[in-house]
């Protein structure tokens, strides 16, 4: 993942570029961009990337899905993580307590054998939840 941050005509701009291998070799490479902004809302799970492209998702040939996270300050989410699933959290914007443990913008975690991601915003925050094969 690369974070890429830069100030373009006086107005601040916050780039992730996400690259995820694919599950086969040989598939040929490609690319989608989608607008996810009409579907996010403070305290809702968004789904953005999954491996059949459910729900309007982009498609990843990976057993992965990955969903944002919005909360607003003192809001908090409960994420249930299967047992044969592990996750891959990335704070994009705000501070949170994940599982108690404190977490700003640009930390990411690495989340196994938890039965839940326990979240609680403490400023506005934008969360990217990796749900991946173990």
């Amino acid at each position: 993942m690369e974070i890429i941050s830069y100030v373009l005509d006086g107005a601040s701009v916050h780039f992730l570029q996400i690259w995820i291998i694919p599950a086969k070799q040989g598939i040929a490479p490609s690319y989608e961009q989608k607008n996810f902004t009409e579907r996010r809302k403070a305290g809702s799970l968004t789904l953005v990337a999954s491996p059949n492209g459910r729900d309007d998702s982009l498609t990843i040939h990976q057993d992965a899905e990955m969903y944002v996270l919005d909360l607003t300050s003192g809001q908090t989410y409960s994420y249930p993580l299967r047992s044969e699933r592990m996750a891959w959290v990335q704070i994009a914007r705000g501070m949170v307590t994940l599982n108690q443990k404190t977490f700003k913008q640009g930390d990411g975690a690495s989340i196994n054998r938890e039965d839940a991601l326990e979240f609680s915003a403490d400023s506005v925050a934008e969360i990217l939840i990796f749900d991946l094969a173990r």
